[in-house]
């Protein structure tokens, strides 16, 4: 049993190690939404972290601007995994979780949570990176693609 504990316990050790040794990037990023019924601009702020190689988490907030008396936020959490095309190009599917609320003027604000996959495409200018990408946000009662560009920032 303590064998047992001892490897655990650096199985967790070289773990937390190892997700040390990635970078971190914060960017931010311009979206629009392409629902027919709801076409807004908004924008956003990201903060990814390469735990691999090919493997980065997300984590994001997006604020889409008044449109028809309606504004909308999003809180996502996603992982990318990287596909490093050439030397800095990189593609990259992505899959994760997120909540999304509306609020009407005059009605209650209606908070939703939701499935996002998507797909995105990278490459660096100097030390930071230029992205876009593609996300489709699936949830009870909510669906709302939309599309982003961004710019982040290693640090």
């Amino acid at each position: 049993m303590k064998k047992f504990f001892l490897m655990c316990c650096m199985a967790l050790m070289s773990t937390s190690l190892f997700a040390q040794v990635g970078t971190s990037y914060v960017g931010v990023n311009a979206n629009y939404c392409l629902k027919s019924s709801y076409k807004p601009f908004g924008i956003g702020v990201k903060f990814q972290h390469e735990f691999m190689t090919n493997l980065r988490g997300e984590a994001s907030f997006n604020y889409f601007f008044k449109k028809e008396h309606a504004t909308l936020f999003d809180v996502n959490i996603n992982g990318h995994y990287l596909l490093h095309v050439t030397d800095g190009f990189t593609i990259y599917p992505l899959a994760g979780v997120g909540y999304v609320n509306q609020k009407i003027e005059g009605f209650d604000s209606d908070g939703k949570f939701c499935g996002n996959l998507g797909a995105g495409v990278e490459f660096p200018i100097g030390a930071c990176k230029i992205n876009a990408e593609f996300k489709y946000q699936l949830g009870d009662d909510w669906d709302c693609p939309y599309i982003s560009a961004g710019v982040a920032f290693p640090i």
